[in-house]
């Protein structure tokens, strides 16, 4: 799914993005990379070759943890949910 599509669609009953995002996984949408990875239980720590991971913030719920990666000159959002 594109990222811009799941906004849109939240967007038109009624929540912002900075909603969605702040409430949801914990950091502002301008935190948010183009490139997002979206994992079930792996953190960044057990993928050797994924780059540097920055751990951001744990969201409201104690289950999604959200770091920002950088792999050569590549920026990710890594989202474990």
């Amino acid at each position: 799914m594109i990222y811009q599509d799941l906004i849109s669609g939240m967007e038109k009953f009624g929540s912002t993005k900075r909603d969605i995002c702040i409430h949801g996984i914990g950091i502002s949408p301008e935190k948010v990379h183009e490139n997002v990875i979206i994992a079930p239980w792996w953190e960044p720590s057990h993928i050797s070759s994924i780059g540097t991971a920055e751990y951001l913030s744990t969201s409201d719920f104690s289950s999604i943890k959200v770091w920002d990666i950088t792999s050569d000159t590549t920026k990710m959002t890594y989202i474990k949910t």
